[in-house]
């Protein structure tokens, strides 16, 4: 989703204090499934042999396809039972410890509206592919649509870690993970943080190019008092887009 206008002013959306500036990449209201995923020692040392970096590859994939037909051609109960039935959780089914089949079988849950199920997908991913920046990414952004905006950070955080450089669309991907970051930080009302993650993101090529975050810096910097860097920030924002007015009324 693209970065739209910022507001002047904070706003109250269910109770939490708001900060409308460039909305959460994935929402722009106050924006999981988190069921944990347990077992026991000599099960989670077999599955720390079989972490690795990325959950999708591409020899996982073949055995998916009929799976991923349904996806495709919207036959979303289908998928989503084609998908129980392959990779329930770590210990049922056929492609237990395929750590594609849980990112297939969230996709194939989530659009059928099984909540549950695409959480305890997701979780299983992520035992398999702890270091996967887009797993961590996808449960930052459900956590932040439960109001739980502090574990939504640190998960963005991870997924900022985790990112791929030489990965596809890693430059904007790395950007998008600070920005979340900072987005989170700023629905818990916890401006430093977010100002420390939006640092990172105007240290990418593409954050650098956006006037809105340095007008949300600029809000930032305002709201702590700080209004030398503030002028400073709004200064940018202009560089940018000199006649942005949602900057110039600041």
């Amino acid at each position: 989703p693209k970065m739209g206008t910022v507001r002047r002013t904070w706003r109250r959306a269910g109770g939490k204090r708001c900060f409308p500036s460039v909305g959460l990449c994935v929402g722009v209201v106050c924006v999981v499934i988190a069921s944990g995923y347990s077992c026991n020692a000599e099960k989670s040392n077999s599955r720390s042999k079989q972490s690795r970096q990325e959950c999708v590859q591409s020899h996982d994939i073949a055995p998916l396809k009929d799976g991923m037909a349904l996806v495709y051609n919207n036959k979303d109960e289908e998928a989503s039972k084609w998908f129980s039935d392959k990779c329930y959780n770590g210990t049922v089914g056929e492609m237990k410890d395929n750590c594609a089949c849980f990112y297939w079988a969230f996709r194939a849950h989530s659009t059928a509206n099984r909540t549950k199920e695409a959480s305890q997908a997701l979780d299983t991913a992520l035992v398999l592919a702890p270091k996967d920046a887009k797993l961590r990414s996808l449960k930052g952004e459900i956590l932040a649509r439960k109001e739980d905006f502090l574990k939504a950070a640190e998960e963005f955080k991870l997924a900022a870690e985790y990112q791929d450089p030489d990965g596809e669309d890693a430059e904007e991907n790395l950007m998008k993970h600070w920005y979340n970051a900072a987005t989170a930080f700023v629905q818990l009302g916890m401006a430093e943080e977010a100002l420390e993650m939006f640092a990172k993101v105007v240290e990418t090529k593409e954050g650098a190019k956006k006037w809105a975050v340095y007008n949300s810096i600029g809000l930032l910097h305002y709201d702590l008092g700080q209004y030398a860097e503030a002028r400073v920030a709004y200064a940018q924002a202009l560089e940018l887009e000199s006649d942005q007015t949602a900057v110039l009324r600041n």
